[in-house]
């Protein structure tokens, strides 16, 4: 389980090292890779997001606009579920903690530190028992 102390020392390493425009992107690719352990979980929708999100922060491949359409692919699974409001199930958490790595511009400028908190709260939620 990673602790909200943990967390809180991670976000403020990362906002230490590196500029604001550049902190998004450092979050992202530390969720992109704690996004491996849920893999499994997730239906081949969630599997291929994830896969464009990896190649987008790990590889520098794909575009915005294939994020965008990631995230609308996988917001669409989860209203045809029935589970676009309330967490239902595993999968229901693991699809919303890839949907946190599918945003390739913050919305705002505290939306990065919001995102890590929430996807840490999902992977806790999931049972991982990594740590930072």
């Amino acid at each position: 389980m990673i602790n909200d102390e943990m967390i809180n020392q991670y976000i403020e390493q990362i906002k230490s090292k590196f500029p604001i425009k550049e902190q998004h992107r450092e979050f992202m690719r530390l969720l992109c890779h704690y996004l491996a352990s849920v893999n499994t979980r997730l239906p081949a929708v969630g599997q291929e997001s994830l896969e464009i999100a990896q190649s987008y922060w790990l590889q520098e491949g794909g575009t915005p606009e294939r994020m965008d359409a990631a995230r609308t692919q996988c917001w669409q699974y989860l209203d045809n579920k029935g589970s676009s409001i309330a967490i239902g199930d595993e999968v229901d958490t693991a699809m919303r903690a890839v949907l946190c790595v599918l945003y390739p511009v913050p919305a705002d400028e505290t939306f990065s530190v919001e995102t890590v908190r929430w996807f840490f709260q999902l992977l806790n939620r999931l049972g991982d028992d990594q740590s930072i």
